[in-house]
């Protein structure tokens, strides 16, 4: 009696899959006399988190590269393609902004001395450039100050699979020091490219499981991940191959010993997940990401032709002008200014104090303390770098203008512009104000009244920046219960803070 063939339904779209297997089957073409000689990619449409196409070997029927093995659901070292995670809760935490200064400098946290892939430090770093080139130390750095139980408490949420306990991993998670698979890690990123739920990839249509559970980083942290990790068309030059997609945000990792070469995209509504390596487990100098996964990934990306898709800027999202140097609210002095997006009440910008107006005796050319009156005296204007930043720089091969030698008896922050704080109007110090429903629905305004010569008042709730205003208008901040300090701070640096209690009606 002739058996039936029995009929499976599954999300996997043909046209897709099979692009996918025409595009690593030429890729490996392209790699083996490199060693290089298996790959796999999975394609998921995030709203849905259906798996579009879903590739597990460079070629099934090969035994010689052991083939018939699921590589997608094998566990691997990720390298660097979480540290996209890092930043995230970094950024949801206000620990840092897009263009926060970070240091990429030799560090030691206990017995962990992690060092670059390159070998080398770059120094004082952007957030989103030391987040674009993967530079390592940044991120364990920020991995260290994450509260509870960060990127392992994430991983684990978003339904990675792990044995041990947090203290096995340590501060090495953030470098890939825990395995995942394939499917593990893009269920991550089709998270951070939707609604941030976790939740498992679907293989049959309309099997999708309810969602659960909070977002793995809240809507502001996963749009401005995702925009820290768009761009970077140099990168593609610089690595060997010519990036065509500048709509795509991307990541690559590579594994320690060189065993496993990840790229992971976000374009529009899809993630697409490229590994690289040997189903051995041998390494492979020749297995770095940048050269060898990333080209597959945007080779697959040309020609999937997938639909991109304009990112909706959060409510809770802003941008604000900062130093483009320091990242900080430009101060009169800072001389190139940039856009950054921010978090108001939770992303930490102060004042710029990295740039300074110094007076310089035009005969000596020493550094003067104030105006006495003589001849050839002029301003000019310094950064201000504390000396480890200093050696940093001079160790990246990047030194910095040396400041004017000081005058005999000159302090190293003498001769600052004089001049009067700003005098806080509103709220009064040691005051009580209530939020409920019965309150000024438009909360308290901030009001300061500042020194002749100053144009913006920027101002702060513990630490957190608020928002800026002009100098004669009042800014409204709507008050969370508790003791807070309210800091105002001008275009020259001068600050004044009082402190009050909000309480609930």
């Amino acid at each position: 009696m002739e058996s039936k063939a029995a009929e499976i339904r599954t999300t996997l779209d043909l046209r897709m899959q099979q692009i996918l297997e025409r595009g690593i089957r030429d890729g490996l073409e392209r790699t083996a006399e490199l060693g290089i000689n298996n790959a796999c990619a999975v394609l998921v449409h995030a709203p849905t988190r259906e798996v579009l196409g879903y590739v597990g070997s460079g070629d099934y029927g090969n035994r010689s590269i052991q083939g018939m093995v699921d590589g997608l659901r094998a566990k691997r070292a990720p390298g660097s393609a979480l540290k996209p995670f890092v930043y995230g809760l970094a950024i949801e935490e206000g620990l840092i902004h897009p263009r926060s200064l970070l240091v990429d400098g030799p560090m030691r946290f206990g017995d962990y001395n992690p060092e670059n892939f390159e070998g080398e430090f770059m120094g004082p770093v952007t957030a989103r450039e030391a987040l674009l080139r993967s530079r390592n130390i940044p991120a364990v750095a920020l991995a260290r100050r994450l509260s509870g139980d960060g990127l392992y408490g994430l991983m684990k949420r978003g339904g990675v699979r792990l044995d041990k306990p947090s203290s096995y991993y340590g501060l090495s998670i953030a470098l890939g020091g825990a395995g995942v698979t394939p499917l593990e890690l893009a269920g991550l990123y089709a998270a951070l490219a939707d609604d941030g739920v976790p939740g498992p990839l679907v293989m049959e249509p309309g099997t999708r499981p309810a969602a659960g559970g909070p977002p793995l980083l809240d809507e502001a942290a996963r749009f401005l991940v995702l925009d820290m990790l768009t761009g970077g068309a140099d990168l593609g030059a610089e690595y060997g191959f010519s990036r065509a997609d500048p709509t795509v945000a991307w990541k690559t990792g590579t594994s320690h010993g060189f065993r496993d070469a990840w790229a992971v995209g976000v374009k529009g509504d899809y993630v697409l997940l490229v590994w690289m390596g040997n189903f051995s487990g041998r390494g492979n100098n020749a297995l770095v990401a940048r050269r060898c996964a990333a080209p597959m990934l945007f080779d697959l990306f040309s020609r999937l032709q997938l639909p991109a898709k304009e990112r909706t800027v959060p409510g809770t999202v802003r941008q604000v002008e900062v130093c483009a140097l320091s990242g900080c609210l430009p101060g009169p002095h800072c001389p190139q200014k940039a856009g950054s997006w921010f978090v108001p009440g939770v992303s930490p910008i102060g004042m710029c104090e990295l740039h300074r107006s110094i007076l310089v005796d035009g005969t000596t050319g020493a550094r003067v303390a104030w105006d006495d009156g003589r001849a050839g005296l002029r301003r000019e204007v310094y950064e201000f770098w504390p000396p480890d930043l200093l050696e940093l720089f001079r160790r990246a091969g990047l030194p910095r203008r040396e400041l004017p030698i000081p005058e005999s008896g000159t302090g190293w922050v003498d001769g600052l512009d004089p001049g009067e704080p700003p005098l806080i109007l509103s709220p009064l110090a040691n005051r009580l104000y209530l939020t409920g429903a019965s309150s000024d629905p438009g909360g308290v305004l901030l009001k300061a009244k500042p020194a002749g010569g100053v144009a913006r008042l920027y101002w702060f709730c513990d630490e957190a920046f608020l928002g800026s205003a002009g100098a004669a208008e009042g800014l409204p901040w709507e008050p969370v219960p508790g003791r807070r300090k309210i800091r105002v701070v001008d275009d020259h640096g001068r600050a004044a803070s009082v402190e009050v209690t909000v309480g609930r009606e």
